[in-house]
């Protein structure tokens, strides 16, 4: 059990889901892969292939992603060059690398960028696109 966020991890018929303490289904017993902790109340999901995020309540993000390379805390750069964080994810969809806040916006990588020595800052640019992302 996580005691943090007071949910476990559950596997049935080679399936991965999340429980509550009371044993109530939080995520769906349906998933291919699921990793075994919570960051920033977050986790990565596979199934069929493609990767979605979960947290300790429900379903973040649907498994739509090509990949997931990082979620929580994200430091990144606007066109502006202004540092920011967010709560979010890094997402690869159809070859282009996008940062996907807990707000729904949807920002593309324009380069990483190696600037400020802080791990996983990219330069981005906001995207058109509104994607599902909710944080509860």
């Amino acid at each position: 059990f996580n005691t943090i966020y007071n949910v476990s991890r559950v596997t049935a018929r080679g399936k991965h889901g999340v429980i509550n303490m009371q044993g109530e289904e939080v995520i769906p017993v349906i998933y291919d892969g699921m990793f075994d902790y919570f960051k920033y109340g977050m986790t990565r999901v596979n199934l069929g292939g493609k990767r979605g995020l979960v947290s300790h309540t429900g379903i973040l993000s649907p498994a739509i992603y090509d990949d997931i390379s990082d979620y929580g805390k994200i430091d990144f750069i606007l066109d502006d060059y202004k540092p920011d964080s967010v709560i979010g994810a890094w997402v690869k969809l159809d070859k282009v690398e996008y940062l996907v806040t807990s707000d729904g916006l949807q920002y593309e990588t324009i380069r990483k960028s190696g600037r400020f020595n802080i791990k996983h800052t990219y330069v981005v640019r906001e995207s058109k696109k509104k994607v599902e992302f909710n944080l509860p």
